[in-house]
């Protein structure tokens, strides 16, 4: 028997299908609608990223991590592995003279580098908007769950225990329109930087509208190589060109002061004369069909707060930024990360709906801290486009240090702080820049651990990794490293909560006795033979790990009654078994 669904999720983008695909591998039932009655087509957000991606390393230091957290989240919804064979390494980047002929400078995108036992996915690579959300559909389509094209939120009424919303669907022939009323216990706005749901919320959209002009979009080219982006400043405008997935598919984004956007973007004859001028009218470059093109005027803003009642807002919706920044598609995925694994907590009655608030608490100062760095890169490129070195960014860019260490639901027994206390404001201001050589800390990103051996599981592969094999989006994982704390006493704290919300792995240091006395209700058991796992998680000798759905550090503590403190924080009284 089919479960009504108690989550509406409205607009099918990289947020909305994200957070479904999270709520479906926690077993709560969705539904998805979009408004358009096709799915949309262009690189788009995804393309840029890698592109702004990829010009930021021309100067980047060496200890810096080119690592997208996306990757990692991909990893825990089991798509990581189709995303990376259809993406693309990012290409050599070329900067010309306004000849178009000859190069001004060439660099390497990003260096290939080998993955590290802590982080596995090293490469960024060039994967557009489109290709990734025919992914996540498929995705969804194993769970039961398609995305209901032509339909629409037309209007929604919040009461104590529910949301109940109008629905109004185009059918086939065009001008058949179905309207539908439905009750869900939860709604959440995916719905794009004009999103429908924060306006009928009436939450302020805190920010400012740039000056600055944008053309972007997709062309066919004949004579570019798929292995080059070009950058190439003129007097009239500066353009980038890099390649997509599809051959003979080129991404481009045209800027500057004198380009005329509105001009360029109302004719595809002046788009490609655009084009032509600017890489020198070479008559070796053929600028052919152009599948989809924009004008874009960055705004730059973040709504107050992410929660009215029982309607959320993420991704864009939630906040946008300049496209030069190479953020809002990651940003996004990390907004439903943090609230699929909350929701369905809630959803389930495991835990109370205070909860909840946590999302604006914990995105807000991220996300704030997102638009200051993008904003700053906008602001270099507008003042010196042609130098290369404008694009340098920290490697925080990245994401890998984005953290939650003031969180009122995190706890760290070394800090001997009570949650939200005043003196955390500081760290809510660093909430994207933590770098990744500092010491671990509660609200942390967790980091992986490779060449694990298995010593008492289910796993019958002869090494493991915790980010394939033991963390996952639909619980908590408690990591016990036996050498510092009483791994039988840890795990009494946590023996009232069931395997689908709370998972163990004890760890052991190499050479040490496999026959520790352990109780039935440790899930794994690993030895950690090249020390991998103790090197990324006990330097400050925390025996007591505890990694949320979402792939971050919520509690770190030696004494095992944290454990009990902690989760009191989450979840309801644990279930006796």
């Amino acid at each position: 028997m089919n479960i009504a669904p108690k989550v509406l999720i409205v607009g099918a983008g990289p947020s909305g299908l994200v957070l479904a695909l999270t709520l479906l591998q926690n077993g709560v039932p969705v539904r998805v609608v979009e408004k358009e009655t096709n799915p949309r087509i262009g690189q788009r957000g995804a393309g840029i990223m890698v592109l702004c991606l990829s010009l930021k390393t021309i100067s980047m230091s060496s200890t810096c991590n080119p690592q997208p957290r996306s990757l990692e989240l991909f990893q825990f919804l089991g798509v990581v592995d189709v995303i990376t064979k259809a993406g693309i390494p990012v290409p050599t980047i070329r900067m010309f003279q306004p000849d178009g002929l000859e190069i001004l400078k060439e660099f390497e995108g990003t260096p290939s580098r080998d993955p590290t036992p802590t982080n596995p996915f090293f490469n960024p690579m060039l994967l557009g908007q489109e290709g990734l959300e025919a992914i996540l559909r498929t995705a969804l389509a194993g769970h039961g769950c398609s995305v209901e094209l032509g339909t629409e939120l037309q209007s929604f009424q919040q009461f104590d225990d529910r949301v109940d919303a109008t629905l109004v669907k185009v059918g086939k022939p065009e001008g058949d329109v179905v309207i539908e009323n439905a009750t869900f216990d939860w709604v959440i706005g995916a719905d794009g930087a004009r999103s429908a749901v924060r306006k009928r919320l009436g939450l302020a959209f805190l920010g400012e509208t740039r000056v600055e002009k944008f053309v972007v979009g997709d062309i066919m080219i004949e004579g570019l190589s798929p292995k080059v982006s070009r950058k190439q400043p003129s007097a009239w405008s500066c353009s980038f060109i890099l390649p997509s997935t599809i051959p003979g598919l080129f991404n481009f984004v045209l800027m500057g002061e004198n380009l005329q956007h509105v001009e360029v973007s109302s004719s595809h004859d002046a788009l490609r004369r655009c084009l032509s001028d600017n890489t020198g009218n070479r008559p070796d470059i053929t600028f052919g069909n152009i599948t989809w093109m924009s004008r874009y005027v960055p705004n730059i803003r973040v709504v107050d707060k992410f929660k009215m009642g029982r309607v959320f807002v993420a991704g864009d919706a939630a906040h946008v930024h300049s496209p030069t920044g190479g953020q809002g598609m990651n940003t996004s995925i990390q907004d439903s990360f943090n609230l699929g694994w909350k929701l369905s907590l809630v959803v389930k009655r495991l835990a109370h709906t205070s909860l909840l608030d946590t999302y604006s608490e914990e995105r807000l100062p991220v996300v704030s801290e997102m638009l200051k760095q993008t904003t700053k890169l906008l602001n270099r490129i507008v003042k010196s486009s042609k130098d290369g070195g404008v694009w340098k960014r920290p490697g925080s860019a990245l994401q890998l240090g984005i953290n939650y260490r003031w969180s009122s639901i995190v706890l760290d027994e070394l800090k001997k702080t009570e949650p939200i206390a005043q003196d955390n404001i500081d760290e809510r201001s660093n909430s994207y820049g933590v770098s990744v050589n500092d010491d671990l800390q509660a609200g942390d990103r967790a980091p992986d651990s490779l060449d694990l051996i298995p010593l008492r599981s289910d796993l019958i592969a002869k090494k493991s990794s915790l980010f394939r094999d033991v963390f996952g989006s639909s619980y908590h994982t408690v990591l016990i490293f036996a050498q510092l704390v009483d791994a039988k006493a840890s795990l009494q704290w946590v023996a009232g909560y069931p395997k689908d919300v709370l998972r163990t792995a004890v760890i052991v240091p190499s050479q040490q006795a496999v026959h520790i006395d352990l109780p039935d209700n440790v899930n794994l058991v690993f030895e950690d033979r090249e020390g991998h796992a103790h090197e990324a998680y006990t330097e400050r000798k925390c025996g007591i790990i505890v990694v949320r759905p979402d792939g971050v550090v919520g509690a770190m503590a030696r004494d095992p009654q944290w454990l009990e403190r902690y989760f009191k924080g989450i979840l309801l009284e644990p279930l006796k078994l």
